[in-house]
């Protein structure tokens, strides 16, 4: 699977996310399986959308499509635009249990003889 990272600025996160959110009801984005948006927490005008695809060929027509151009300049992004993609096919493993120690288990168990 394949994520696209698009970091923008924009003029007004509300007049952005109102643009953004008819997009996608619109027509939304062929090969798109999921799609997040994030806000920086210091200046809530610049956003990071993540989306990801099918594979990267569908992500660079999205990028470079004229749809999102024109949308993105109906909502107020201001340029540049940086686009990056990652691949994410692999999986982190999950940690391992952590085991108790069965020298504290029995001490705690023991009593003092006198």
């Amino acid at each position: 699977m394949i994520r696209a990272f698009i970091w923008h600025r924009v003029r007004n996160y509300e007049k952005w996310r109102k643009g953004y959110d008819a997009f996608w009801r619109e027509k939304g984005v062929k090969g798109t399986i999921r799609a997040v948006v994030y806000q920086d927490v210091t200046n809530p005008n610049i956003v990071t959308v993540c989306q990801d695809f099918r594979s990267l060929a569908r992500a660079k027509a999205f990028a470079r499509s004229a749809r999102l151009r024109k949308a993105m300049g109906g909502a107020g992004v201001r340029s540049p635009v940086a686009v990056w993609f990652a691949d994410t096919t692999r999986k982190t493993p999950k940690p391992a249990k952590r085991r108790r120690s069965r020298r504290r288990t029995r001490r705690a168990g023991r009593r003092r003889r006198r």
